[in-house]
């Protein structure tokens, strides 16, 4: 999960933006990607020189996943702005708005997290194990119509509540910083399916999963 709050100021045309707090102090190691602190010598959590990302290398893609570097290394934002120790000015997210974190420049010129690209269902990268070529053309005209419930900014696109009859749509990242449920699962003939909830039916889900869990459980110790 996200820990770091989420800010919002205005830019120069007064928009809202989201700011993704990167580089505010953080508790520990952890990958900013799949948010775990696990890491081992086959896939470790590389840090940014410039911005102090941290990334596992397969979660980031290349160059990461063809080779560890062993001197400083530096994310592709880092690269592209050309301040390599202080950025003058961060990318936003085209899909969330978000300002800095783990960005992959798009097909079409601009830039996208790799966790939205991986949660947005029409996304797809060219090259999925090295996550390059973000592809964001077969996306809805709806999600980028839509507003987000969480932060109320229309921009970037959102991604619906999975409750058959809940109309509110979200951000990735606002979903993942408010701890909304947010999953990919592998489809059984083609591709694969983005499950997300709202905080309503977040709690619901949870609610259900505690359930299921405990009802398990239970017949396992009637079978001792």
């Amino acid at each position: 999960m996200v820990e770091t709050s989420l800010e919002v100021e205005e830019d120069d045309d007064g928009d809202k933006e989201n700011i993704d707090p990167l580089d505010e102090e953080k508790d520990g190691i952890m990958c900013d990607v799949c948010q775990s602190t696990d890491g081992d010598p086959s896939n470790p959590i590389v840090f940014c020189d410039g911005c102090d990302l941290m990334v596992h290398a397969s979660c980031y893609g290349n160059p990461l996943v063809k080779a560890i570097p062993e001197g400083d290394w530096f994310c592709g934002q880092c690269i592209a702005s050309r301040s390599l120790k202080k950025r003058e000015k961060m990318f936003s997210c085209c899909l969330c708005t978000t300002k800095g974190g783990e960005m992959k420049p798009t097909k079409d010129g601009r830039w996208a997290h790799i966790t939205c690209s991986l949660f947005v269902p029409e996304v797809y990268f060219e090259d999925p194990e090295g996550r390059e070529g973000v592809c964001c053309s077969e996306i809805q005209s709806k999600r980028w119509e839509d507003v987000c419930y969480l932060c109320e900014i229309r921009g970037g696109c959102v991604i619906e509540c999975s409750e058959m009859k809940c109309e509110l749509g979200f951000h990735v990242t606002c979903g993942l910083k408010e701890d909304l449920c947010v999953e990919y699962r592998e489809g059984k003939k083609s591709g694969g399916i983005v499950v997300g909830f709202c905080d309503e039916h977040t709690k619901l889900w949870e609610r259900v999963i505690f359930a299921s869990s405990y009802t398990y459980l239970f017949s396992c110790v009637k079978n001792v």
